[in-house]
């Protein structure tokens, strides 16, 4: 997600306790969506983290 690099970080579970694709969670912790659908997510992340950045 390079045009919200500074905003938000990329993490990956390797202890596989989630077991979900994706997860995308808000600036207070709170889940903001799960799933894999790739525009569900970057609609989260305008909704959340603002416009990409070029």
């Amino acid at each position: 997600m390079q045009g919200w690099a500074g905003r938000v970080d990329h993490v990956v579970d390797v202890s596989e306790e989630l077991d979900v694709p994706a997860v995308l969670l808000r600036p207070d912790g709170h889940v903001a969506r799960v799933g894999e659908d790739q525009q569900e997510l970057v609609a989260g992340l305008r909704k959340w983290f603002g416009a990409a950045l070029a």
